[in-house]
C-alpha cells in the first residue's frame, strides 16, 4: 500500500522513513509464503522492447488461489541467493546504518558472505567492529577514523513489481461438464530488482 509519508508536492518519499525502507514508497504487511515460476525476458521481442530499461527483471507467474499479486508488490526469493555490493558513509555522529538490504543468515545463524573493508583494504570482522542485526549495520568499535566503506554480502533477491500484463486472466470452463465453471488462470507479472527502482543508501 501507498506510504503515507509521500510528499504532497513531489510525490516523492521520505528517504528516511521507517515504514517504507528503500521500496520506492510503499509499505507492505502481512507477509506470505507461495510458489511461483520465473523466467527471463529473454524472448527476442521482449528484449528488443524493453532493452536496458527494463534490466534485472524477470517474469514471474502465481497460481491465483494463492496469491492476487498487485502493483508495486514486493516479492522476495527465499529459496536464492545473491550478492550485492554497497557503500556506507561514516559520519562523526552515525553508529547505525541502514543496508539496503538484509545479508542473508546461513543455517549456523551466521551471515553467510560477508565482506567489510575501507578505501586502503583493511577488512573488519563482524562481531568484533560492528554487528548486523536485520539491515542495520551497527559499528562496535569508534577508534577507525576513517569515512567511505564498501560492503559485500549475500542476500535474498527481492523485486518490486512493475507490470500485471495478465491481470486479467479468468476463463468458464465446460468441456465434459454439465455445466460451464469458472476458472481461475495462474497470473504472471513483470519485477524488477529492488535496488533499481528506488533510492540509494538512506543515510
Amino acid at each position: 500500500m501507498t506510504c503515507p509519508c509521500l510528499d504532497q508536492r513531489s510525490k516523492q518519499p521520505d528517504p528516511a522513513c521507517p515504514l517504507c525502507d528503500h521500496t520506492v514508497g510503499f509499505y507492505y504487511y502481512e507477509e506470505k509464503t507461495v510458489r511461483a515460476v520465473c523466467s527471463s525476458l529473454t524472448s527476442k521481442d521482449a528484449m528488443e522492447y524493453f532493452s536496458q530499461h527494463l534490466m534485472g527483471s524477470a517474469y514471474i507467474t502465481f497460481r491465483m488461489d494463492e496469491v492476487m499479486p498487485g502493483w508495486y508488490d514486493k516479492i522476495i526469493m527465499n529459496n536464492s541467493l545473491a550478492l550485492f555490493s554497497e557503500q556506507i558513509i561514516k559520519k562523526a555522529t552515525d553508529t547505525t546504518h541502514r543496508l539496503y538490504y538484509p545479508p542473508a543468515i546461513s543455517d549456523e545463524s551466521d551471515h553467510g558472505m560477508l565482506k567489510v573493508i575501507n578505501k586502503d583494504g583493511t577488512e573488519y570482522e563482524e562481531g568484533v567492529d560492528y554487528k548486523i542485526d536485520g539491515n542495520l549495520f551497527t559499528w562496535l568499535t569508534g577508534t577507525t577514523a576513517e569515512k567511505y566503506f564498501a560492503l559485500l554480502y549475500e542476500y535474498h533477491p527481492e523485486y518490486i513489481v512493475i507490470d500485471l500484463p495478465h491481470e486479467i486472466r479468468n476463463t468458464y470452463l465446460k468441456k465434459k461438464l454439465k455445466a460451464e465453471k469458472f476458472q481461475k488462470m495462474p497470473t504472471q507479472v513483470i519485477a524488477r530488482k529492488k535496488h533499481l527502482l528506488g533510492p540509494e543508501n538512506s543515510e
